[in-house]
């Protein structure tokens, strides 16, 4: 763990946007724990001072490096992980949502960037029709290598991620308090569970205590490390509807169980396919269709892509890969085709027309429709 990223992530009173701005202008965190308060004083956007004297006061008035030390130690030993704005194994889904976290504490593993994701969300107080369509879902997405993302809640969250790893499938939380309390404390078996079965994440700093207001930040994580959202039970005012709102602004797909007309907790799904939202008649259709357009729409992405190139460009897209690539490799495997000029030119082409994102110092990966 990074003692100058953990420092800027439970830095209080500086908003995500403002960290990740920090870190665009000084390259890294440790460049801004160790600036100088008249460097920071004078930062501006737009003729605007970015920082305010909360800001600066928060800023300045930080730890020392050994004490900076001492909380990453401790970190550490709770077994905490963190992954930053600044990593190159950032979630790639999250990088594109309005509102990126700048930090995620963690245990277990993080998703796996090729692999599909979904989201499945809806009512804590489920009925037995609710539960066994988590079940069912759950299963299915967990058997069919589709990884599930939740926020391991009373309900229809905790009963879908459960079947996902029954299915020997991976599941992710993502928690409304710091990422070492479970809540709620009925689903402790479940939190344990993921921690080698998939990951618990929060942008919480440990320690954090689930607070109301608190949860419906983390449902734009939820949606945001999600290609899709699958909603199943919900009323029409609920966390559920704040989840899909943050969805739609993400630009994700919503897929929606169907209720019973007189069923209250059907409500917010039936207007939801009213409005628009994707119908999920059977779950065995679901995963056939779900698999069938996502090979369609890569293939005709690709295609799409490689037309708009000139053939420098090209060479140096089918290069490039969902993971991160050095520069040096890049090189190293289009030297024979083309110089390294060439090659920094193409670059920064593709990066202009946003068909690859660089993640890190001389490190680009293929930009995803997320």
């Amino acid at each position: 763990m990074n003692i100058y990223q953990n420092w800027l992530a439970q830095l209080p009173g500086i908003g995500n946007k403002k960290k990740i701005m920090l870190v665009s202008i000084f390259g890294n965190a440790k460049e801004i724990f160790y600036a100088k308060e008249e460097t920071l004083r004078n930062l501006e956007k737009d003729k605007k001072k970015i920082l305010t004297c909360e800001n600066l006061k928060n800023l300045c008035i930080s730890e020392k490096k050994e004490e900076a030390e001492k909380r990453k130690d401790s970190l550490e030993k709770k077994g905490i992980k963190l992954i930053t704005y600044e990593d190159a194994k950032y979630p790639k889904r999250l990088q594109h949502i309005p509102d990126p976290p700048y930090q995620l504490f963690y245990f277990g593993q993080l998703p796996e960037e090729e692999k599909p994701a979904l989201a499945i969300i809806g009512a804590r107080e489920c009925t037995s029709y609710g539960e066994n369509m988590a079940r069912k879902i759950g299963y299915a997405l967990g058997k069919n290598g589709v990884e599930v993302i939740s926020g391991m809640a009373k309900g229809i969250d905790g009963i879908s991620q459960i079947a996902t790893i029954n299915a020997g499938g991976r599941s992710f939380a993502v928690l409304g308090s710091g990422v070492d309390i479970c809540y709620p404390n009925e689903n402790q078996k479940l939190y344990e569970i993921l921690k080698s079965k998939g990951g618990i994440f929060s942008e919480y700093i440990p320690g954090t205590t689930p607070k109301p207001f608190l949860f419906p930040p983390r449902n734009r994580i939820i949606s945001g490390l999600a290609d899709g959202v699958i909603v199943v039970e919900a009323r029409k005012k609920s966390g559920t509807q704040i989840t899909v709102d943050m969805a739609l602004e993400q630009g994700k797909d919503i897929y929606v169980v169907p209720g019973r007309m007189t069923d209250g907790l059907s409500e917010g799904c039936n207007q939801l396919i009213k409005e628009g939202a994707q119908l999920m008649l059977s779950v065995d259709s679901f995963i056939k269709e779900y698999f069938e357009d996502r090979v369609i729409i890569d293939k005709i992405k690709e295609e799409e892509i490689l037309r708009n190139l000139s053939k420098g460009e090209r060479e140096v897209y089918q290069c490039m890969d969902y993971y991160p690539k050095n520069l040096n490799q890049v090189i190293e495997e289009l030297l024979g085709k083309q110089n390294i000029t060439e090659i920094m030119n193409h670059l920064l082409s593709l990066e202009i027309k946003k068909y690859i994102l660089r993640v890190a110092i001389n490190s680009y990966v293929i930009r995803g429709g997320n």
